[in-house]
């Protein structure tokens, strides 16, 4: 690997046992040094030191950025293009005069939001408009995925959408009511372009996965992925605004466009209390009210204590709360997913296993939210 095809990966690495330093052109490890990557993503993505000043270890432009120091896969991320990535507002005061500083992640396909988006203004941004300061932080894909449901697919999710999403689309719907956001930044992905697994690299990937033949099973396997790495997207999103700041946040709330809070969710002393034990908060279960045919009972984190006192074996990917750090760890899910000692049918059961060793995971019933189709 030629010096020039370096690039250093300006995310935020968690590692339990090491220290991590973070400065403005990369990650420093206490351990290794400065890690750079190739050029090349994907199984040719390796790692090594930097050894020279005229290694390339800065934040390039429209470069692939690798994200592991493990340097085990790379995602593509076009940072300066202004097509794919906007900041409609930024306002360099979050969180003074002891109010709290708060980062609202959307992730995943937009699908209903403009009939979720006042729910979230309603029952988070009014409700706690007393006390926190709220950035906005959206990543999703071009396609809206918002149309006819799947055939026998319970779930009821979509293949198609009306239109192509846009930043200013989301931009008006999220400002429509009042523009209490201290921040709006966007990125809009192809659905292609990160975390895919195309049916031919399965068998490469993840060996152990070839028992599934079908390839509506292959596609799944995909399409989960891919919104891993939307997750991912969106935390090094929220760690590049924090730092602009020179700040941290509070808490940062990651959850679907399509959620729908159905009561007020107070960021008050209760859920700080257990986002600074480094606890990762994710609520109890779900209302089935919203259309999505699957019962609660389904889909509830199991077993599941406040205070984070069990391990769970099965945790719902629906809304996660915790620090940046914490944040962190659970968006890494995404290099984990395939390997044989976490994967799973149920995407809960492979988050599940992939968190027990290395972050607790408390669950509220207080968090009340149903999936609007």
């Amino acid at each position: 690997m030629g010096r020039s095809g370096g690039v250093l990966a300006m995310v935020v690495m968690v590692a339990l046992g090491r220290r991590i330093e973070f400065c403005r052109d990369g990650v420093r490890d206490s351990g290794s040094g400065l890690l750079c990557c190739s050029r090349q993503c994907g199984p040719q993505c390796g790692a090594r030191q930097c050894t020279s000043p005229r290694d390339r270890c800065c934040w390039p432009a429209r470069e692939r950025v690798c994200l592991s120091i493990g340097a085990v896969e790379c995602v593509t991320r076009d940072v300066n293009s202004l097509t794919n990535e906007r900041t409609a507002a930024y306002d360099p005061a979050c969180g003074e005069n002891g109010r709290m500083c708060v980062a609202v992640l959307l992730t995943g396909h937009m699908r209903t939001f403009e009939k979720t988006s006042g729910a979230l203004h309603a029952h988070l941004l009014r409700a706690n408009s007393d006390r926190c300061d709220f950035d906005l932080i959206v990543a999703t894909y071009v396609n809206q995925d918002a149309n006819e449901p799947r055939l026998n697919d319970r779930s009821r999710h979509s293949t198609t959408a009306a239109e192509n999403m846009t930043w200013e689309r989301i931009d008006a719907v999220f400002t429509r009511r009042f523009d209490w956001w201290r921040a709006r930044r966007y990125h809009i992905f192809r659905e292609d372009e990160i975390g895919a697994v195309l049916p031919r690299d399965l068998k490469r990937q993840a060996p152990h996965l070839s028992r599934f033949k079908q390839p509506q099973h292959v596609a799944q396997i995909g399409r989960i992925k891919r919104s891993i790495a939307l997750i991912q997207q969106g935390v090094i999103m929220v760690r590049d605004l924090a730092e602009s700041r020179a700040r941290g946040y509070d808490a940062v709330l990651r959850l679907r466009p399509d959620i729908e809070l159905l009561r007020h969710l107070y960021v008050d002393a209760e859920l700080l209390g257990l986002v600074r034990s480094k606890i990762l908060v994710v609520p109890a279960t779900y209302d089935p009210r919203g259309g999505l045919q699957i019962k609660a009972s389904q889909l509830f984190t199991r077993p599941c204590a406040r205070n984070a006192s069990l391990t769970p074996t099965w945790v719902q990917d629906h809304m996660a709360i915790g620090t940046l750090g914490a944040m962190w760890i659970y968006a890494r899910f995404y290099h984990a997913y395939l390997k044989p000692e976490i994967f799973a049918p149920h995407v809960e059961t492979a988050l599940a296993k992939y968190l027990a060793p290395l972050l607790p995971v408390g669950c509220l019933n207080t968090i009340r939210y149903t999936i609007r189709r």
